[in-house]
């Protein structure tokens, strides 16, 4: 996605065309630590509303299990992720649905993640 450095890469703002997806909307190599990183949410190919957006930081604890942002996507599936430190994050949007036959099980979980990081000084 960087291409190897700060500047905007074709793959910012556009799709992969897969059924769930998160969209860095800039370069995360231009992102600075505690800056708005925009993102958009798309589900089924549309604007993800009002869709939790939760953010892990590689290091943050020990296990890395403690989520370090947590916001909901806009009418427009568009979310601003604020990275609070340098290095390495996970992004993740998941999305809980009724399964249509419940007697086979109870819901669907939709997720799409997005892997980036964020440069230091």
């Amino acid at each position: 996605l960087n291409g190897g450095g700060a500047g905007e890469p074709k793959s910012a703002g556009a799709g992969r065309g897969h059924k769930r997806e998160i969209i860095p909307l800039n370069d995360p190599a231009a992102i600075e630590a505690g800056r708005p990183f925009p993102l958009k949410v798309l589900y089924d190919g549309e604007p993800a509303q009002n869709l939790k957006v939760e953010a892990y930081f590689a290091g943050l604890t020990p296990d890395n299990s403690a989520m370090a942002f947590s916001r909901q996507t806009d009418a427009d599936g568009l979310v601003e992720l604020i990275p609070l430190k340098a290095g390495l994050w996970l992004a993740m949007a998941t999305r809980e649905a009724p399964y249509g036959d419940q007697a086979v099980c109870d819901k669907e979980i939709f997720s799409a993640t997005l892997a980036f990081e964020i440069a230091g000084d």
